[in-house]
């Protein structure tokens, strides 16, 4: 699913940028669907950050910006 797809069953959903390879599904409600492990691993090798860094900059600059009713959904799949 990317962000067209998405953008189609919600119009409205709102969605970080640089991150659509995590992209791993949608709710019934129309909100993208992310997999945490994989966002940290683009943190990671995209931007040279520690897994430390890496945790802390999803915690407060991605899951922490918040999205208002529309945003979307992290998941740990491990």
């Amino acid at each position: 699913m990317n962000r067209a797809e998405i953008a189609e069953i919600n119009p409205d959903a709102e969605m970080p940028d640089g991150f659509d390879s995590a992209v791993i599904g949608v709710t019934s409600d129309g909100l993208a669907v992310y997999n945490t492990e994989a966002i940290l691993e683009i943190l990671e090798t995209r931007d040279g950050m520690s897994p430390e860094e890496a945790e802390e900059f999803f915690s407060y600059d991605i899951d922490g910006t918040g999205f208002e009713d529309n945003g979307p959904v992290y998941v740990r799949l491990s």
